[in-house]
């Protein structure tokens, strides 16, 4: 427990960036599949016990409805975690010589697949229902060709309604994050126009955002997209691409 607590305090006094929520994850992980080793001293964690534990808490569990995942897979994560927090008190502290969490090496593949995603089941019905809708609009081409706009006021929906299908559509054509690399958008991070961004050396209309480290990178607007941002262009009503429903100046 207190290995977590000195690793975690490090990541933010080296300036690392993690983000609260990567923190918080990173602590529910933990202190839920590791919770025997809690206040075992770190120098008396062996390796075997721990894929022992690994595997009667992948047996015992089930999919998590909160998270959508399979067990092994959260616990995967958590092996990942535990893993540096060992790195840190081998190179960082010198705590301890071996990490014990080199067992998994050869009996567990607790690699990251990044690419991979789990639909919790009570977002099923509605992001299905959104793909459906997407599938329908592009049938009709962009908004200056065949009216996206009113495509789209054929289905009902609401000003703020709009807006969400705006950012939810322009989150599935970049693969960004929806909630921190997408809804945050303002106007002066997207550039449509040619003088824009040649004035800003690129060579295609782009607009910037920033991880959830806080590290600033372009993304191409591609033909798909602009029809998104030309629509939110003519409904602009304040600083942001996807303005918040509730007024002010804010997303």
């Amino acid at each position: 427990r207190s290995l977590l607590e000195t690793y975690q305090s490090s990541r933010l006094s080296i300036g690392k960036g993690d983000a609260a929520s990567t923190l918080r994850n990173g602590r529910q992980q933990v202190t839920r599949v590791w919770d025997p080793f809690l206040d075992v001293s770190i120098q008396d964690i062996r390796g075997p016990e721990l894929l022992e534990h690994y595997y009667f808490w992948t047996s015992s569990q089930n999919t998590s409805i909160q998270t959508g995942k399979p067990p092994k897979a959260y616990a995967n994560g958590a092996v990942r975690y535990l893993k540096a927090m060992f790195n840190y008190a081998i190179n960082q502290r010198s705590w301890i010589m071996v990490n014990p969490c080199n067992v998994f090496k050869n009996q567990v593949s607790t690699t990251s697949d990044r690419s991979e995603q789990y639909l919790r089941p009570r977002e099923a019905p509605e992001v299905f229902d959104w793909f459906s809708r997407l599938a329908m609009i592009r049938k009709d081409g962009s908004l200056q060709e065949n009216g996206l706009y009113n495509k789209i006021r054929e289905h009902a929906l609401t000003d703020e309604a709009e807006v969400q299908y705006d950012s939810i559509a322009l989150t599935l054509l970049s693969g960004l994050r929806g909630k921190s690399e997408v809804c945050g958008l303002s106007w002066d991070q997207v550039f449509l126009d040619k003088e824009d961004y040649e004035y800003e050396d690129a060579e295609c209309p782009y607009f910037w955002t920033h991880t959830k480290q806080k590290r600033k990178f372009g993304v191409p607007i591609t033909p798909n997209m602009t029809g998104i941002f030309n629509r939110r262009k003519e409904l602009r009503s304040n600083d942001f691409v996807f303005p918040s429903p509730k007024g002010g100046n804010k997303p």
